[in-house]
């Protein structure tokens, strides 16, 4: 939409895109959507100082472990061992 010139339709689809991540409650999403916002603020108003703040959010998103839940992780080493001993 910002590249055809539609800046309000960016800015709501990035709206839409927060209402969706609020959702599903997506770390991944939500970092995305933080490097999508810096990106309009600087082709839209070459606004750097915006476009980092964005950036810095991004960077204090929660990264969840590989495996939190303990049950999947054990599940998966049990997996393994077995699969090792055939």
């Amino acid at each position: 939409m910002a590249d055809l010139g539609r800046a309000e339709d960016a800015w709501a689809a990035v709206q839409k895109g927060w209402e969706q991540q609020a959702l599903t409650g997506s770390a991944v999403y939500a970092a995305l959507l933080h490097i999508v916002e810096a990106r309009l603020h600087l082709r839209l108003h070459r606004a750097a100082d915006a476009a980092m703040d964005a950036l810095r959010r991004r960077e204090r998103i929660r990264r969840p472990s590989a495996f939190p839940d303990t049950r999947i992780r054990d599940a998966m080493a049990r997996a393994g061992a077995s699969a090792a001993r055939r």
